[in-house]
């Protein structure tokens, strides 16, 4: 984030107008700001901050002195925020912007306040929030007829190059395109911009370059980078701007230097071009008055130093930075960091050691100071800092493979990293780059555990990765779950919907264009939720608890947790006592006897050897004591179901285990429902009049189901999208007995088809997102309902995950197209069992043995025919209120007991 350059007392001038109809402002008030804005102008700093107290006298009697007062704490915060006081400033940005008023010029306030209080957050390092911020001011802004333009303009530019920062490429590009869109059609009605800071066409130029710097794109860096030089030539460009161009010239050498790195011996042309740019960065640089950028260049060209092996020019260039920075210098990290990278290179193993330990130490923010065993390490709040540590790591160990002993030395290093991770970052999707640093620090941890060296516990890393990696679905089910408790407006519901609609109709047709821009109003429309249901949104990344978890398991019950790292699949089993590790080999032999496995099941073959030889490599430890089994799959695992595998008694495991699935563990055993199976919603649309397989199985079983249940079933011409979305959130299970399409490319374009006659008839995935449901379990008697893709961390994309994400906590899908008649004998035993009481686990696994043992043909009880349905979740049962109503009991009871007392009385008289 750079520096403010916009004029503030210009800006408030011209926007914090008195307003022309209703009540005049407190003209006290008034003569207050007039002489703090004097204070500000004649930078007289101290008596800025004596004199703006004088504004807690007051009160606020109407939206006039509501909006003076809202510029007047603006200006008292950017008097902290002047003297580095960033945690006061922020608590006075806040207080402008609570006190702003909802009228246009209130609004334009709130926008510049919650823009500057992102400036100090940035100064704090609390960069993803300070990102968050700006968002906030940009959605604001945005709505506004008439906004502060310059402000706005700003915004874009602002929200391009953190986006950039953060590894999100595509939402960078769509908010800076969108900001040189608006300056064209602005750009003559703009205020005249101060000859100290950047025209706006340099401002852009600038931030597109470390757009595609940072994403790696030379065609694009290369083509901005000449049109920021062609604007150079075309006038003089003033300090500001020329300190662009140079920090602009220093992203394009270390382009090439990062390009020369990543190759096996560094090309030497490569560190020429590199070298070339920042030569030409570092001519337009002053040593004294641009010391941050000037130490940026020497960092760099120290870096290209190593990449040539001139170490003694490498270690007095980086000495330089140590020279010029002050010891407080944020970088220094960084700083720190590549004298270790240096060492190594070098070979100089325990030096490098000790550089990795120091770096560690400027990392930790904590007040006391750190042990030599980082047990009090305290993690920072900048997201860079996990790569840091990540990559000194990995290079040390990549240039000392057989040097077990320093492996356990800085194998603690891969934690550290988690821990920063953690703490860092609280977005709910992570970057490329993130994601990468994340999988190298558990690949870390995970070989560390696997060759007994130091590092987190069983348990720990569990609870890491559980609170890394279900932030996503789990922060999605809570709030649709809870929202539909809540009385929302038609209107917020009916936008969500026709934003994701218009999604799906962009995606058929590759608007990227569009897609970003709806995917920018739809996170705004959500984002605005946060602020009308603030109690919904206050979830806490890190509530997941390991112990309180294995609490909540039985005896009978062991979770086997997947994760796939390169060749390697690490298998976690946790029960209510223990959490163990194992690595599993995972070459692509064995993805190859997985992935023929599972066709050979859809082709209604048994390879019983196969099964076996399956169950032997994916549970290399004992299950045999436990009734539930419950699989959190990875990788090709999400489309393998386990109940076929054939274990050493030589039986499929699902004639010994009630096996279920989850995509996180806390989707396992879920208590923010009430477990109620009073309501039935069944949708089975007919086929026949088209040229679509019919469904007559999915026709009985509807009717025998809602003979079974209070239902309400929507059958044939009644089964309908429209009907789905306005009855779908009163049902406590949903059964959608119809066809769905999967599409693998573009799994958001996948879709259930109520009429496929009807292009309008058809439920996407993007669309469920939307869906704020009470159900507590979703039966997809459709085909292919629980396949999708895999996207590591973020799990399976799938319809039952989108069920699941819109506050379903249970899922029954298909992994395969189900046949028709098995489907019908399964489901209808199935909803038979859960009636009686058995958990879901047990009821669709005795459905399915029910089936096995009564079919008449032993051609159709072959895994095909019923292990396809698979359940995810929460496995509980499911608690029926019996046909006739407790509360007319309890009432027919009272009568009787009046009658009785009445009878009493009469026969005594």
């Amino acid at each position: 984030m750079q520096k403010k350059v916009l004029n503030h007392i210009l800006l408030l001038l011209n926007f914090c107008c008195v307003v022309k109809f209703g009540a005049q402002p407190n003209s006290d008030l008034n003569q207050l700001k007039t002489k703090l804005e004097f204070f500000v102008e004649t930078e007289q700093q101290d008596s800025l901050l004596v004199n703006a107290k004088y504004i807690q006298d007051f009160t606020f009697k109407n939206a006039s002195d509501s909006l003076i007062g809202s510029q007047i704490f603006h200006l008292w915060a950017n008097g902290y925020y002047d003297k580095t006081d960033y945690f006061k400033a922020i608590s006075y940005y806040d207080r402008s912007i609570d006190l702003a008023p909802e009228s246009e010029a209130g609004k334009n306030q709130k926008g510049i306040s919650l823009f500057d209080k992102a400036f100090a957050e940035y100064e704090l390092q609390n960069h993803y929030k300070s990102y968050q911020t700006v968002k906030k001011a940009e959605a604001v802004l945005s709505e506004i007829d008439q906004p502060n333009h310059d402000y706005l303009l700003s915004i874009y530019a602002d929200l391009g190059s953190e986006a950039s920062k953060l590894g999100f490429h595509e939402d960078a590009e769509f908010y800076l395109n969108k900001g040189v869109a608006l300056y064209h059609a602005n750009k003559d009605n703009l205020n005249s911009e101060s000859t100290q800071s950047a025209l706006k066409p340099v401002l852009f130029e600038y931030k597109y370059i470390y757009l595609y710097y940072s994403k790696e794109d030379e065609k694009k860096l290369l083509e901005h980078l000449k049109a920021l030089e062609n604007l150079s030539k075309t006038r003089a460009f003033n300090t500001t701007e020329t300190l662009m161009l140079a920090t602009a010239y220093n992203y394009v050498g270390d382009f090439y230097l990062n390009r020369a790195q990543k190759e096996q011996t560094p090309i030497p042309s490569l560190l020429t071009q590199g070298k070339h740019y920042l030569d030409s960065s570092l001519a337009l640089l002053d040593k004294e008055s641009q010391k941050e950028n000037y130490t940026q260049v020497l960092f760099n060209i120290a870096k290209y130093y190593r990449h040539l092996k001139q170490f003694d020019k490498a270690k007095s260039t980086n000495k330089q930075l140590f020279d010029i920075a002050t010891h407080n210098d944020y970088r220094m990290p960084f700083f720190i960091a590549q004298k270790a990278m240096i060492a190594i290179d070098q070979g100089l193993t325990k030096e490098a050691l000790t550089y990795l330990k120091a770096t560690v130490v400027q990392i930790h923010s904590g007040n006391q100071q750190l042990k030599d065993d980082f047990s009090n390490f305290n993690p920072s709040s900048v997201i860079q800092h996990v790569g840091l540590l990540v990559d000194v790591t990995d290079e040390l160990i990549k240039k000392n493979p057989e040097d077990t002993v320093l492996h356990a030395q800085i194998s603690k290093f891969y934690d550290l990293a988690l821990i920063q991770l953690s703490h860092s970052y609280q977005g709910e999707w992570f970057s490329k780059s993130l994601e990468d640093h994340y999988t190298k620090a558990l690949k870390g941890v995970l070989n560390s555990k696997q060759n007994a060296l130091e590092s987190s516990s069983n348990k720990s890393l569990v609870e890491t990765i559980e609170r890394i990696e279900n932030r996503l679905t789990w922060k999605a089910f809570l709030q649709n779950r809870t929202l539909n408790s809540n009385v929302l407006s038609d209107s917020i519901f009916d936008k969500e919907i026709y934003l994701r609609r218009q999604l799906v109709k962009a995606r058929s047709n590759n608007d990227t264009i569009l897609i970003s821009e709806l995917n920018h109003n739809l996170k705004k429309h959500l984002n605005g939720l946060k602020d009308t249901y603030p109690n919904i949104y206050k979830y806490v990344y890190s509530s997941f608890n390991i112990d309180d978890f294995q609490r909540s398991l039985d005896s009978n019950t062991v979770i086997i947790k997947y994760k796939a790292i390169d060749s390697v699949l690490y298998a976690f089993k946790i029960t209510n006592t223990e959490v163990t590790t194992n690595a599993i080999p995972y070459l692509n032999e064995t993805k190859t006897i997985i992935t023929n496995y599972i066709n050979s099941l859809k082709n209604k073959n048994t390879q019983k050897t196969e099964a076996f030889k399956i169950f032997k490599r994916l549970l290399p430890f004992q299950i045999d004591t436990f009734e539930n089994v419950v699989i959190l799959p990875d990788d090709l695992l999400h489309f393998l179901p386990f109940e076929t595998l054939i274990n050493d008694s030589g039986n499929y495991l699902i004639q010994s285990h009630n096996l279920s699935y989850a995509n996180h563990l806390v989707f396992v055993k879920n208590d923010t429902q009430n477990n109620t199976l009073e309501s039935v919603s069944i949708f089975s649309p007919d086929y026949k009049s088209i040229n679509t397989k019919s469904l007559k199985g999915a026709e009985g079983e509807g009717f025998y189901i809602s003979e079974l249940f209070n239902n309400t079933h929507y059958f044939k011409e009644e089964a309908t999208k429209a009907q789905f979305i306005e009855h779908a959130d009163t049902a406590d299970v949903l059964h959608l007995a119809m066809h769905a399409d999967i599409n693998n490319s573009n799994p958001e374009l996948s879709y259930f088809v109520f009429n496929a006659s009807n292009q309008d008839e058809k439920l996407y995935l993007e669309e469920l997102y939307a869906l704020k449901l009470k159900a507590n379990l979703a039966v997809l008697s459709a085909c292919n309902t629980g396949l999708g893709i895999t996207e590591n961390a973020k799990g399976s994309i799938s319809l039952q995950r989108a069920f699941i994400m819109a506050g379903v906590p249970a899922t029954i899908s298909s992994l395969w197209e189900a046949p028709d008649d098995a489907t019908k004998k399964i489901m209808t035993q199935f909803y038979s069992n859960l009636k009686n009481g058995e958990p879901k686990n047990l009821a669709l696994r005795n459905a399915k043995l029910h089936y096995i043992a009564s079919a008449e043909d032993d051609a159709i009880t072959v895994p095909y025919y019923w292990a396809g349905f698979v359940l995810f979740g929460d496995y509980n049962a499911l608690t029926y209120t019996n046909d006739f109503n407790l509360n007319y009991l309890f009432l027919l009871i009272g009568v009787g007991l009046i009658l009785l007392f009445l009878f009493k009385s009469f026969r005594q008289s």
